[in-house]
């Protein structure tokens, strides 16, 4: 069979393809100044990024996020904003917990609690984490002293022992009776926005914590809250409890906390509009944006991903190979007069699947003619969804 590719290049997950960057390099110094100054500085804020559904959002969150914790330059959690939270609370619980490493927490916890208890007894270390980590709150320094002793143990006996595990569905805001709680040493559930805010920044404040007489170095957290438009999709007084307890975070954890949230609105201005007074004062008056592409950097953009390593064939006889310069061109112009705007993913799509017909057809080049052929009989609404 016929194979363009060492790997085939057109996927339209970003996930899958995050350590692949082609061309948006002010995108990319863009983002790479952002997450570097804040690497360095640790001053907690909101970075609001904009672009059309499409446009390369959460490719470019997923590539920043992975290369720097790769780095060991910050901690990456990713979330999608959920579509139905009402208010901080369940942002809490159906944003930031779902993306959330438990497991990570529980080791953070133990490795803690260890060089705590080697200079300390059990008291002292217990206050400690009350005051340093969880901020006075006696549920949220019990739970970690739960989690901690447990792992610390066996982190395999700890997985099935009732008290971990009522502990860790404590922490996911789980609504447990009078007695689980009395069981793990706790007063009340994690049920409101307040608590909500001060168990996540309890984990903030643990997973950066650094102390340099304990050799504990934290690093600072890059929470990314994709698709974060939804919020003004709900309800005005929906929309103001959120963007208020989103603002309270920022107060709770004012140092190495950097919530990325990126929007698809029609412009960047209805992201101004939208947010509420109090957020702002703590966002980044700059959004950055992620505009559709001109011809010239759609082509630069193929040509960056089809020569990306991961997928040109080693003897692939030139850099537009399977196509010509003039058939790429061609390509992007006639995706222009189809009415399709030059997004990334749009791009990827029109490529993928004129690419795929070349492919059956067994054609060694993709030239003008065949282009010029797909385009006429097969870019039409009945197949292709840009045109639906």
């Amino acid at each position: 069979m016929l194979s363009y590719f060492k790997v085939w290049p057109f996927g339209v997950t970003p996930e899958k393809h995050a350590g692949i960057w082609a061309d948006r390099r002010n995108l990319y110094d863009e983002l790479n100044y952002l997450l570097t100054n804040f690497a360095e500085r640790k001053r907690s804020f909101i970075q609001p990024l904009w672009g059309y559904l499409g446009a390369g959002k959460t490719h470019a969150i997923w590539h920043f996020g992975n290369l720097f914790q790769k780095k060991g330059k910050v901690k990456f959690i990713y979330s999608k904003f959920p579509i139905h939270a009402k208010n901080f609370y369940q942002l809490y619980t159906d944003g930031f917990i779902p993306s959330f490493d438990f497991r990570e927490f529980a080791e953070l916890s133990s490795k803690l609690w260890k060089r705590l208890i080697a200079n300390k007894d059990e008291e002292e270390a217990f206050f400690f984490i009350r005051e340093k980590i969880a901020n006075r709150n006696d549920d949220f320094a019990q739970v970690i002293y739960n989690v901690a002793k447990m792992w610390s143990i066996s982190p395999m006996k700890a997985s099935r022992d009732p008290i971990f595990i009522l502990s860790r569905m404590w922490l996911q805001g789980a609504k447990l009776g009078r007695g689980h709680l009395n069981a793990i040493g706790v007063a009340r559930n994690i049920s409101n926005d307040s608590d909500a805010i001060l168990a996540l920044g309890g984990i903030v404040r643990l997973f950066t914590f650094e102390d340099d007489n304990e050799n504990i170095h934290g690093l600072p957290i890059v929470w990314a809250l994709d698709d974060s438009h939804v919020i003004f999709a709900r309800p005005s007084k929906q929309q103001e409890e959120i963007q208020r307890g989103i603002r309270r975070m920022i107060d709770e954890c004012p140092t190495k906390l950097l919530i990325l949230m990126s929007f698809a609105t029609p412009d960047p201005e209805k992201i101004r509009e939208g947010l509420i007074e109090e957020l702002k004062t703590v966002a980044s008056y700059s959004i950055i944006e992620i505009p559709p592409l001109t011809k010239d950097n759609a082509l630069i953009f193929i040509l960056d991903l089809i020569n990306h390593e991961d997928f040109r064939r080693q003897d692939a006889p030139s850099k537009f190979y399977p196509y010509t310069e003039k058939s790429i061109k061609r390509i992007i112009e006639r995706i222009v007069e189809k009415g399709i705007d030059l997004l990334p993913r749009n791009i990827i799509k029109c490529f993928e699947h004129l690419t795929d017909e070349a492919q059956k057809e067994k054609r060694e080049i993709i030239d003008i003619e065949f282009v010029d052929k797909f385009f006429n009989n097969k870019c039409l609404s009945e197949f292709c969804s840009l045109l639906a």
